[in-house]
């Protein structure tokens, strides 16, 4: 994991996000903390099933 930069202002930050689909008994994600910032390009990486549709979805 990259530390995050001193340099850099936050422009959106995502608190504890949780998803729970009904037809689950297991949360799609759960307790997620992410920053966005300013002037830098993010992208999520992962196997299938591992929440990034539902995370930039929710």
């Amino acid at each position: 994991m990259e530390a995050e930069p001193k340099d850099k202002k936050i422009g959106v930050a995502i608190r504890n996000l949780k998803k729970k689909y009904a037809s689950s008994k297991k949360p799609a994600v759960d307790g997620l903390n992410l920053n966005f910032y300013q002037d830098q390009i993010t992208s999520f990486l992962g196997h299938n099933g591992a929440g990034k549709t539902t995370t930039m979805y929710v």
